[in-house]
């Protein structure tokens, strides 16, 4: 989870699942962008080897939480 007003991101190449907390799984690919809401726990799996993400987060200073 993050704690940014915004996490933007971009499928720059590739394909991932997404997972957020308390909704559906998402299968993304190259040219979907998302956004995953600030306190929600998300996680990213069944990842393509050739996954490329674009991310910017306003603002640009921010730790993400991993949980154990």
């Amino acid at each position: 989870w993050h704690g940014r007003d915004i996490l933007f991101r971009l499928v720059k190449q590739g394909s991932m699942t997404l997972c957020v907390e308390g909704e559906m799984d998402y299968e993304l690919t190259t040219g979907v962008a998302f956004v995953i809401p600030p306190g929600r726990p998300a996680k990213f799996h069944v990842c393509s080897d050739d996954l490329e993400l674009i991310e910017v987060a306003l603002p640009s200073a921010f730790t993400t939480t991993i949980a154990g």
